[in-house]
């Protein structure tokens, strides 16, 4: 298996209801602010637009493949409700589950052993129990703008790539406002997409929440809030340690996923154990051995679902509710997702999905793209934590294609796109910002099967991003 097969933990988790009764201070009040700018950007966006003529009417029909000399589109509406994406053919049809390999450590394969996520896990809902949060009503739509002639390049290039890889949809966005998106068929704004690993990034800023409301502190132990772990290795890393992926605990091995076997994910995620009995084993909680002593906590960098696991369980104990319920309060709720989200669990409802199963519209994980790239730039708790989650906190080489650095659940030094960090998941699902802190572009990518086609891909998201630069 190459080794960016070890990318994301998938498992199809479950969540029970929770009926917990606890209440907790709102998160950083300067966040809550930023939020609230964030719907009055969007309207500028649109007034401003409006008052130029620049998208007075709904986007004409748009051609169903890709052609080099296909302008720069005059308007393309005002917002993504009368914004048609684009439709390339696609290179080949997205395979479901069943019509895949099973890999090392039960990873799904595409033809000739390639990293695949199957169809149905990446447009399916879940299991029936998994937490759903609740639509909201009366949310503004995302703005959308023309793109202007430096961009139509490299729009070109999106559209030329969709058309070669086996990816399902590509947005590249600026200031606050989608500048295009395109699909190889059939994926809408409201079609739900699984994070795969992304959804780690999630439980970073989930934990950014939780310490910038002073809940938790980034060097605090995980055995402080998890007593199961008190004299065990685990126990002695620290939040900033976890989320570094350096618990000093035992690496994964060719047989399990990323972490976990098989028949602990049976067990402990979707049978009669929890996520919670899971870490407190012998083969979860014990440090790796070096060449002549254990591994100390923040010494190594270990890529497992063990640590963001223990990230969410953290978060739990300290906010004093369901991981789940303070993802959907601090962060869904900040962003304004307009539809369900769906958050995996084990059958206890301690959030598993903080590993890489979070399920959002592709317009929520835009707006949750746009929020990020926003509240990066503020000077606040929550600001300066997305910056540091943004910055190589430890070398991570050799897993990651052109990938050296991680810092909080998050993809650093990209040499194929510098000045730039990346939340990823298994089979090419991605999201870039820049480092720069006027750079405000965005480039959003959800895939069956680009892993194996970084060389290309980082390209394009990089001649993107550098427009910002300008």
């Amino acid at each position: 298996m190459k080794p960016v097969a070890r990318l994301a933990s998938l498992c199809l988790l479950a969540l029970p209801v929770w009926a917990v009764g606890a209440s907790l201070a709102n998160s950083d009040a300067q966040d809550d602010d930023l939020a609230a700018l964030h719907e009055q950007r969007t309207q500028e966006v649109l007034r401003d637009m409006a008052a130029s003529g620049s998208a007075a009417t709904a986007a004409p029909p748009r051609p169903l493949t890709p052609t080099s000399t296909e302008p720069a589109r005059p308007g393309a509406g005002l917002d993504h409700r009368s914004f048609r994406i684009r439709e390339v053919t696609p290179s080949t049809k997205p395979l479901t589950f069943k019509e895949t390999q099973a890999g090392p450590g039960g990873l799904p394969l595409g033809k000739s052993g390639a990293i695949y996520l199957p169809e149905d896990w990446l447009v399916g809902d879940g299991q029936p129990w998994h937490y759903r949060s609740a639509p909201r009503a009366g949310v503004a739509p995302v703005a959308v703008r023309s793109p202007r002639v430096e961009e139509a390049k490299v729009i070109e290039q999106a559209q030329a790539l969709m058309g070669r890889v086996e990816s399902r949809a590509m947005v590249l966005i600026a200031d606050g406002a989608i500048v295009e998106a395109i699909s190889t068929g059939g994926i809408q704004f409201n079609t739900r997409l699984l994070s795969a690993s992304m959804g780690k990034t999630v439980a970073a800023l989930a934990a950014g929440k939780a310490v910038c409301a002073g809940h938790l502190k980034m060097d605090q132990r995980v055995d402080s809030l998890l007593p199961g772990l008190v004299g065990k290795d685990l126990g002695a890393a620290t939040l900033r340690d976890v989320l570094m992926m350096a618990s000093g605990t035992t690496e994964p091995s060719q047989g399990d996923y990323v972490g976990t076997l098989p028949q602990e994910v049976r067990h402990y995620l979707e049978g009669p154990g929890n996520l919670e009995q899971l870490l407190e084993t012998p083969r979860q909680s014990t440090a790796q051995r070096g060449v002549f002593s254990k591994l100390k906590p923040g010494e190594r960098f270990s890529y497992k679902s063990r640590d963001p696991h223990v990230v969410a369980m953290m978060i739990e104990r300290a906010v004093g509710m369901p991981a789940t319920r303070w993802v959907d309060e601090q962060l869904l709720r900040a962003f304004n997702a307009e539809h369900p989200v769906i958050l995996g669990t084990d059958r206890s409802g301690y959030f598993h999905g903080a590993a890489g199963v979070v399920r959002m519209t592709l317009i929520d994980w835009i707006r949750f793209a746009i929020y990020v790239d926003q509240q990066r730039r503020g000077d606040t708790c929550f600001g300066r934590f997305i910056r540091d989650m943004g910055t190589t906190q430890i070398r991570a080489p050799g897993l990651m294609n052109s990938i050296g650095g991680y810092g909080y659940l998050t993809w650093t030094d990209n040499t194929l796109a510098p000045n730039s960090f990346w939340a990823a998941g298994y089979g090419g699902q991605r999201i870039a910002w820049s480092t720069d802190p006027n750079n405000q572009r965005v480039f959003v990518l959800f895939s069956n099967s680009a892993d194996r086609h970084v060389d290309q891909i980082y390209p394009v998201a990089r001649a993107w991003l550098a427009l910002g630069g300008k």
